[in-house]
């Protein structure tokens, strides 16, 4: 992974060339490869109490030992935005990617070179965090989700973060948003419901530009696509096909 060119994003921001900053966001893709289970361009899994439990037995992806390695490798890169909004999701019981999976969304856009992304599914922004780094201020990061209080959250955090500019954040069914949307996308991100996985593969998949990303969540669902007869079949179902 060392090899990867970062592209054209070499612009001067904040005095740090940006090319210097993608190069050390580029040096540490080989981690994210091995991060969590969620998303659909990553072979792996999360452990603890997200592991599937059969046969009396927990079924961890990953080791836990590898994934504390990974999260103090990534300890360097704390920022108190994204702090604040790991706390927020902790305390509130919120799904979010988490740190290191976030990570490889970020070096996956600057892999290919990201100017837009559409996030079906987008909560308080913590994803859009990551993407609206990897864009570059001439970038735009298309979110949605159902729950206004949640892009009220998102314009206060991503604000702070100085890049709510690079947002265009629409409430409403993610689904009828992206219709909504002119044009193809460098990346969509689907997290959405998990029932809503087909439909919206069905949607996406002429969206996404040549040489672009779908980047699917869960698509490893804590292991339970290995199992016959789990206890949330539908959603499993769903993944699946």
């Amino acid at each position: 992974m060392r090899s990867l060119s970062p592209g054209p994003a070499s612009i001067a921001t904040g005095g740090v060339p940006k090319r210097a900053r993608h190069r050390s966001l580029l040096d540490r893709a080989e981690c994210f490869l091995f991060s969590q289970e969620r998303l659909g361009v990553a072979p792996t899994a999360p452990i603890g109490p997200n592991a599937v439990r059969t046969g009396g037995s927990m079924f961890p992806i990953l080791d836990p030992r590898i994934d504390r390695y990974l999260l103090q490798l990534d300890e360097k890169y704390d920022d108190p935005v994204l702090l604040e909004m790991e706390k927020l999701a902790e305390e509130n019981h919120f799904p979010i990617v988490g740190r290191l999976s976030a990570a490889f969304l970020e070096v996956m856009a600057l892999t290919v070179g990201a100017r837009t992304v559409f996030e079906l599914g987008s909560g308080f922004g913590y994803s859009a965090w990551w993407f609206t780094r990897a864009v570059g201020p001439e970038g735009t990061v298309y979110c949605t989700d159902g729950d206004p209080d949640n892009r009220v959250k998102a314009e206060g955090f991503l604000t702070r973060a100085e890049r709510w500019d690079r947002v265009n954040y629409r409430t409403g069914m993610a689904q009828d948003l992206m219709a909504d949307t002119l044009g193809e996308f460098d990346i969509v991100y689907n997290d959405v419901l998990k029932p809503q996985y087909p439909e919206t593969w069905l949607q996406a998949k002429d969206r996404v530009r040549p040489g672009g990303l779908y980047i699917c969540d869960n698509v490893l669902w804590s292991g339970r696509v290995t199992i016959d007869g789990d206890d949330r079949k539908e959603d499993t179902e769903a993944i699946k096909s």
